[in-house]
């Protein structure tokens, strides 16, 4: 059956998954459905392809227990499936909901007569549904413009300090520095907190140290692009960077200082760069900040210069065309209204 599948598809741009038929029974959903991501045309990023067969999973899961096939599965069903998702949001479980829809719908291609069963009104309904009776997704959270230009006092202010001040141990001063480095790139370049933990030294071109004409993080990997530096930031990393050579780490945040066997050069934890930005936030500029805060924060700053989706989509990682960009854009419109905002600062 795989052998014959395969021939059936070959040189296709998508996979056709002629599932719901005769032998169906015999077929494995979760690998039909890998199948049917790998295909895809242009390809999903490989991030969403594993939330899509992390979803995926829990569903056919779930099928298993309530003891039904893929064919024989109704409305009710997944209805039903959607409803026992304690602790998940609305959106999450709408997401749930479409990806089920988007594979049946893949794999009802040779069986048009058999209806999808995760499309239907009795699912569809906004109004009276009971499995989307959860919690909407907390509020994108921002700084007003106010909020954003005293928190770039504060950190220059630390800076000065850091620079001037023989009160820390060689631990502490390594300490501080780095936190706020930390701080400053989430604000100045916007990364995402997993791509901040791996980030490698080589990775940041300082125009003062290699010559550039400007200073960018080059992110690599699914989401590779170019970020600039601002000013602003560039002396809190060039002092970062002089205190983090003495260690002869390649990380640029590593978890440890000192290497050994017990502590290798592993990187941070992201529990653990949420911890250090909210306490740097607390003690030093009074406010809430976390990773995910900071980084909204500079695409609102990217909006406030008339950036475009595209142009923002690029920065930020986003993938071309998905509504990630758009979504953030509308988020910070709502802020600004809710808050009596004008547009945050722009990058200089």
């Amino acid at each position: 059956m795989k052998r014959s599948v395969q021939q059936a598809t070959e040189g296709r741009e998508q996979q056709e998954l002629p599932l719901l038929g005769q032998n169906a029974r015999s077929i494995d959903a979760m690998a039909l459905f890998d199948t049917w991501l790998n295909r895809q045309q242009p390809r999903f990023l490989l991030s969403t392809q594993n939330v899509y067969r992390t979803l995926w999973r829990r569903f056919i899961e779930d099928m298993k227990i309530r003891q039904k096939d893929l064919h024989q599965i109704d409305s009710t069903d997944i209805q039903g499936f959607l409803a026992t998702l304690e602790g998940v949001k609305r959106p999450q479980r709408e997401r749930y909901q479409q990806v089920i829809a988007r594979a049946y719908t893949e794999m009802l291609r040779h069986d048009p007569l058999h209806p999808n069963p995760a499309v239907s009104t009795a699912i569809n309904d906004p109004y009276h549904e009971n499995w989307r009776q959860a919690p909407d997704n907390d509020a994108t959270q921002f700084l007003t413009e106010p909020q954003t230009q005293a928190l770039k006092l504060r950190l220059n202010v630390q800076l000065l300090a850091l620079q001037r001040s023989s009160d820390y141990t060689q631990a502490g001063l390594w300490r501080n520095t780095r936190d706020l480095a930390i701080v400053g790139l989430l604000l100045g370049c916007g990364l995402r907190p997993q791509e901040l933990t791996q980030l490698q030294r080589y990775q940041w071109h300082s125009a003062a140290d290699k010559g550039e004409h400007a200073s960018f993080i080059h992110i690599t990997g699914e989401a590779q692009r170019h970020i600039p530096v601002p000013k602003w930031l560039e002396p809190l990393l060039q002092l970062w960077d002089r205190r983090a050579t003495l260690d002869a780490h390649e990380l640029m945040f590593p978890s440890s200082r000192q290497l050994s066997a017990a502590r290798p050069a592993v990187s941070m934890n992201p529990a653990t760069l949420a911890r250090i930005v909210t306490k740097w936030g607390n003690k030093y500029a009074d406010m809430m900040l976390t990773p995910q805060r900071l980084r909204n924060v500079y695409g609102a700053q990217l909006f406030a210069q008339d950036s475009s989706l595209a142009e923002v989509e690029a920065l930020m990682g986003y993938a071309p065309g998905a509504a990630s960009a758009w979504r953030l854009q509308a988020a910070w419109l709502q802020w600004c209204q809710r808050e009596n905002d004008p547009a945050p600062a722009k990058i200089k």
